[in-house]
């Protein structure tokens, strides 16, 4: 995990995270918290915490709402909250846990990525009773599910300001 200036160019710290791999990583306000392969790991600066010191940073268990063993792929904010996702699972992080807001055995979570007025959540189905989906889900909670031909391979999908939806898709 590295921060980077884009006005200088120069790298500002690097965390090394030994064997792990880094999916996705997010601030909020002095909260970090970075999806990997085997958990979230979380950091709230509070005083003379040392970002790039592997050993200040958390990893986040049962006692937070999540799975110790679960590999996570995304990190978000979206409408003030953070949400996390493992390949089955969607969660809220909310008065210093999560909770979960999505699971659907019938589907495995691709993506997640913060729109306008939607979190937008990609979809793929698992079984045979469902088709690729987007999902979006609104500031309450309100889970709506797109047309499921509307994608073929929802590979991404982003909301511009106007709220239009734009799909990545290989079709």
């Amino acid at each position: 995990l590295s921060l980077l200036d884009v006005k200088t160019g120069k790298f500002l710290f690097t965390l090394f995270t030994p064997n792990l791999k880094v999916y996705d990583c997010i601030k909020e306000n002095n909260q970090y918290f970075m999806a990997t392969e085997s958990g979230i790991y979380y950091l709230e600066i509070k005083g003379n915490e040392i970002i790039q010191n592997f050993n200040s940073w958390k990893k986040l268990d049962q006692s937070y709402g999540l799975s110790p063993s679960a590999s996570y792929h995304s990190c978000v904010q979206f409408k003030g909250s953070v949400y996390v996702s493992s390949t089955t699972e969607i969660y809220q992080w909310q008065n210093q846990k999560f909770n979960s807001v999505f699971l659907d055995p019938d589907y495995s979570v691709k993506y997640l990525a913060e729109g306008v007025n939607y979190l937008l959540i990609g979809l793929h189905c698992t079984t045979a009773n469902c088709k690729e989906q987007l999902g979006y889900i609104d500031e309450n909670l309100n889970l709506k599910l797109s047309n499921p031909d509307c994608t073929d391979q929802n590979l991404y999908a982003i909301e511009s300001d106007d709220g239009t939806i734009w799909y990545a898709d290989v079709r």
